[in-house]
């Protein structure tokens, strides 16, 4: 029978390991302790940013990032990743100053070749990534006070919510690869790997039970062997950190194993998305032929806080459904966010140069009034009992208020002063009404209307005073 072997595209992974304790006094003053590695990470950033566009002319020529600058981009984007899991609480131990330095977050970032086009248009191309990424890392942020919250008070993250942040960070590992150019996948599997294909066509079969699920017995490691009555039992395996167990005590040697293989991936064999086969029918060098994944350990077997453990190992990420849940707030929280920020800006923007605009406007028609209006008043009080002469100035006046309504109505109010800008033009509105009543009304009912004209005239003024106080100077 023939083998079947694996094959897959190569896809940026990370090792994030398993919730460990924490020290509450590093959870409580994480941002302080943040300070120098943020401030390393922009010195580094602006370093890969150089090396990035310098890589981008070459890439358009011959497919791939220079050689000579993958080792550093890839180191960045371990340290990156580092530095965010540190942020996010995933683990206690603080981020080396040293690419090399062993650390409990790992990313293996396997360069391939990249097309032409689409590092011509990659700015364009990494948009929907880019998006998805920042929704996350949005509603992580957001959220990140009750998380904080949440550590300090337990000791360390839960399962599910470290599987949900996990796999944002991965996710980041892969958006910047892409952008970098380091691979040609693009940045996918945010909620998560569930299943692995054979490449002889056998059907897809999951990769292991999801983080934080019990495992069945003996799960990742062989069943203990049968023995006779009167011999000597096998004494079990003890399951080591990292969720690795030995052969048991007295089990049969493990036959050599395949020089092409690698050891059993943390989460599991590599998903089947992006599964592509060899044209030559050869197993490719990455990844390896799928082996059995080992559930991962209960917190209660993590190392002690401090410690820095072995770097965990890279390999697919399956996420319980709580996790995903997880996920899809942090999501809808970034959403909200944003908009809400949009929101706000447009405010701001809204007041301070169409504010600006709207006052100058509603200044100059304010003043055009004004000097109508005393210019009608002076000629009114030379009438003296003649009352056709004073309903002549009333009918004056009305055109005068319904002038400035008419431009004040082109006027474009921000949002905080629309409502004052009707009341304004409601008063201009009634003056009008009231104004051409009195230059037709007979000298009976003059009176009476006439008694209710300085009524309007204030509330006229009054309204105007709001809507100034609404709008910036101009």
């Amino acid at each position: 029978m023939a083998t079947a072997h694996l094959s897959v595209m190569p896809r940026v992974e990370a090792g994030f390991g398993v919730p460990t304790r924490q020290n509450r006094w590093t959870v409580a003053f994480r941002l302080v302790l943040l300070v120098p590695q943020l401030v390393v990470t922009w010195f580094l950033g602006v370093v890969a940013t150089v090396l990035v566009v310098l890589g981008w002319c070459a890439a358009l020529v011959t497919g791939r990032l220079p050689p000579a600058f993958l080792p550093f981009v890839t180191a960045f984007i371990q340290y990156q990743v580092r530095v965010y899991a540190y942020a996010a609480l995933l683990t206690d131990v603080y981020p080396p100053f040293s690419f090399e330095a062993p650390y409990p977050v790992t990313v293996d970032a396997p360069a391939t070749p990249v097309r032409r086009l689409a590092v011509l248009f990659r700015v364009v191309l990494c948009v929907p990534a880019n998006l998805v990424l920042t929704l996350a890392t949005s509603g992580i942020g957001i959220a990140s006070v009750v998380i904080w919250l949440i550590v300090l008070v337990n000791g360390s993250m839960p399962p599910a919510l470290f599987g949900a942040v996990a796999a944002v960070a991965r996710f980041s590992a892969r958006a910047s690869a892409y952008a970098c150019m380091v691979t040609a996948t693009y940045p996918g599997e945010l909620f998560g790997d569930a299943t692995y294909t054979i490449r002889s066509g056998a059907p897809a079969v999951p990769v292991g039970p999801a983080y934080g699920a019990a495992p069945p017995p003996h799960y990742g490691a062989p069943p203990p062997p049968r023995h006779d009555a009167g011999s000597a039992p096998t004494q079990p395996a003890p399951v080591l950190p990292g969720g690795y167990a030995p052969p048991a005590v007295g089990a049969p040697a493990p036959g050599p194993r395949d020089p092409g293989a690698s050891p059993p991936a943390y989460f599991g064999p590599p998903p089947a998305t992006g599964a592509y086969v060899d044209p030559a029918g050869a197993p490719p060098a990455y990844p390896p032929t799928p082996t059995v994944a080992p559930h991962p350990p209960s917190p209660a077997a993590a190392p002690p806080p401090g410690a820095v453990a072995a770097a965990p190992r890279t390999g697919p990420l399956v996420l319980t459904q709580a996790s995903k849940g997880i996920l899809v707030l942090f999501l809808v929280l970034g959403g909200i966010g944003w908009v809400t920020y949009v929101v706000a800006v447009a405010a701001v923007v809204g007041n301070g140069v169409t504010g600006q605009d709207a006052a100058r406007a509603v200044l100059a028609a304010h003043e055009q009034l004004s000097a109508t209006l005393a210019t009608v008043e002076q000629r009114q009080a030379g009438c003296g009992a003649t009352l056709s002469c004073v309903q002549s100035g009333d009918a004056d006046l009305a055109s005068a208020f319904a002038a400035y309504q008419a431009r004040q109505a082109q006027i474009a109010f921000p949002s905080g002063s629309q409502s004052a800008a009707s009341q304004v033009a409601q008063a201009s509105a009634t003056l009008v009404a009231l104004l051409r009543q009195l230059s037709s009304d007979s000298p009976g009912a003059y009176a009476n209307d006439a008694s209710r004209l300085q009524t309007a005239a204030d509330n006229f003024d009054s309204s105007f005073q709001a809507l100034e106080g609404t709008l910036p100077a101009p």
